[in-house]
């Protein structure tokens, strides 16, 4: 399995290198941000300490761009286009699969529909450049010298944790969707019943009033209905935005932030 070679590169590598560097980003996006908000914040989509966005952006730099990784021009501008294509369509994705918005860069020049933004994809760039000409050397070294059959056990192993961590992270996000519907469901009722109280006759307001305090109480539970792994992903990306259901999404943040310091 490992032994398949795809772009000049055999499987057994690519897997190790995507590993390393999803790792690498993980600690840069967790340290950056965790410096910022003044606390730890476990960033990225999946529970476990790794970015995959990054092991997969190197992965496709590294493979792509080895004809020209001498000339320093070329390897930059071609990893300014890979980057921002990868980032682009990450973010087209995530939004078609969970009908959210996972970051937006809508408030920096030169964006292109809030996905991509000049600075970034510079950023991007600079480091892709930085570690296939200066990185990416010791990295091969390192993985050339794990024992061959170590090497595929830790893969293995590697690959079913990526599954299963997947797959936990992808339950999450589900159930976070499902939650923000039926507190929007709760709050159009909501409001339905309010405007049928404004034209209510006297002796119907207060069993309409019985009916509103029962609709706030049951959504009032479930916004209180917090569950460990839905709170780290709204930690993980608080620019998260629901694409139908965003007034109860930050009603969910507030909550959040007001009982456990969100």
């Amino acid at each position: 399995m490992f032994d398949l070679t795809v772009l000049g590169y055999d499987l057994y590598h690519l897997f190790f290198y995507f590993t390393i560097y999803a790792f690498i980003g993980w600690c840069m996006e967790t340290a950056y941000v965790s410096y910022l908000d003044k606390r730890f914040v476990n960033r990225g989509f999946l529970n476990g300490p790794f970015c995959p966005i990054y092991g997969f952006g190197v992965i496709l730099i590294i493979s792509v761009l080895r004809p020209v990784k001498d000339n320093l021009v070329l390897l930059f501008l071609g990893s300014f286009v890979f980057t921002s294509l990868l980032e682009y369509f990450t973010a087209f994705i995530l939004e078609k699969a969970f009908n959210s918005t996972w970051w937006d860069y809508s408030d920096k020049p030169f964006n292109i529909r809030g996905r991509i933004c000049l600075s970034n994809s510079t950023l991007w760039a600079v480091l892709s450049t930085i570690i296939v000409r200066y990185v990416q050397p010791y990295t091969t070294r390192l993985v050339d010298q794990i024992p061959h059959n170590v090497g595929i056990t830790t893969l293995y192993i590697l690959l079913i944790y990526f599954i299963i961590d997947l797959i936990f992270s992808v339950i999450s996000v589900i159930g976070l969707n499902i939650r923000l519907k039926k507190l929007y469901m709760l709050s159009m009722e909501l409001q339905a019943k309010l405007e049928y109280v404004k034209s209510a006759t006297i002796g119907k307001i207060a069993e309409l009033e019985n009916m509103l305090q029962e609709l706030k109480n049951r959504y009032n539970n479930l916004l209180n209905r917090n569950k460990l792994s839905q709170i780290r992903i709204l930690k993980a990306f608080p620019r998260l935005k629901s694409l139908k259901f965003n007034n109860v999404l930050n009603d969910l943040k507030e909550n959040i932030k007001k009982y456990s310091r969100f």
